[in-house]
């Protein structure tokens, strides 16, 4: 598992066909050329929490939920980052509906959580729907290029909680993402959707089954309605390989469908970076389907990480594209990911 303390070849795009005076086309643009074991784009941070009180407590400081009240905060702290050289970031929303399994029978949790959405109905709240709006198009008007947003279920919508498939839970997070969708959309602000974070299946996880359905299920769905060019679709815990296995169950045929393919692969590297870098590259050299990786979450602003993978991007020429660091420093400490010093130093 990731240390999150909580739950949790080049494809280019298609190019047009350019017809000269000779009748003979032209040749496309050839796509960046990084330096090897470096990203095409520059990356920058998982931006959830816009303040860490003593102990690691950021559980009341989402930067969505709190965006009406912090904007100042918020909009100070978007601006640093950019000055301090960050040009994509991602943001998940922590969804649920008050209810927990206690002894596998699911229980209403009335607390207050600073972090935690309730979606019961399918729909967002409506300060939320303001809050994300809102805080979208501050991240635009900051100069940020891209921003990755993703669900992160919890209490009784997280699969990983099921004793076995729950019908009512996977279409209540359907419906919440065809409730989000239009608001990235209407942004304006180029945005890659996750539909769950670490959200990839692993034979080493227990509800492996269920979880499977689950990615197979709602990767169709999706696929399915808006395409594929708008989505990392399942970010990644590695397993030391073991979800990179998985790739071609979730987004190849199934009884779901064959929607294709995202155009991203979205892996989280914390430990061993290299190690579990190599083998998801080398799992995924035996498949058919190969694309430009995300590294979408890894250590705040650590040389050592950034070394170890850009020296496994070097040596397996792995396209990397961007690179996103989480709040979370190599010695456990949670912090508000304003620089990106070393990981800029590293060509990331």
């Amino acid at each position: 598992m990731t240390r999150r303390t909580m739950t949790k070849g080049v494809i280019s795009a298609l190019q047009a066909t350019l017809i000269g005076c000779g009748g003979r086309a032209a040749a496309p643009p050839a796509p960046p050329q990084p330096t090897p074991g470096t990203a095409l784009f520059r990356g920058g941070s998982n931006y959830n929490w816009y303040q860490v009180d003593a102990g690691n407590v950021y559980d009341p400081y989402h930067v969505i939920v709190n965006y009406n009240t912090q904007s100042t905060v918020i909009n100070a702290q978007l601006a640093s980052m950019y000055a301090n050289g960050q040009r994509r970031l991602a943001v998940y929303l922590y969804d649920w509906n008050r209810y927990v399994y206690v002894a596998g029978v699911p229980t209403l949790n009335p607390g207050v959580s600073g972090t935690l959405v309730d979606v019961t109905g399918g729909a967002l709240p409506s300060q939320i729907q303001a809050n994300l709006t809102a805080f979208l198009a501050a991240v635009k008007a900051a100069g940020f290029q891209q921003i990755i947003f993703g669900l992160a279920p919890q209490g009784v919508l997280a699969p990983s909680t099921w004793p076995s498939w729950q019908e009512t839970y996977f279409q209540l997070t359907w419906q919440v993402v065809q409730a989000v969708r239009p608001l990235l959309v209407a942004s304006g602000l180029s945005y890659l959707f996750d539909l769950q974070t670490e959200g990839m299946p692993a034979m080493v996880e227990p509800w492996y089954a269920i979880q499977l359905q689950y990615a197979q299920r709602l990767w169709n769905l999706y696929a399915a309605a808006y395409g594929t060019a708008d989505t990392v679709g399942f970010s990644m815990n590695p397993f030391s390989g073991q979800a990179a296995t998985e790739i071609p169950n979730v987004y190849g045929a199934s009884a779901y469908g064959n929607n294709g393919y995202p155009p991203f692969f979205d892996f989280h590297f914390y430990d061993t970076p290299s190690a579990q870098f190599i083998d998801c590259f080398n799992i995924i050299q035996t498949q058919a389907v190969k694309r430009p990786w995300i590294i979408g979450e890894s250590y705040y602003d650590d040389a050592y990480t950034a070394g170890q993978i850009k020296a496994a991007a070097a040596s397996t020429g792995q396209v990397i594209e961007y690179l996103l660091q989480w709040s979370l420093t190599l010695a456990g400490a949670s912090i508000v990911p304003v620089a990106f010093d070393q990981w800029i130093a590293e060509g990331f």
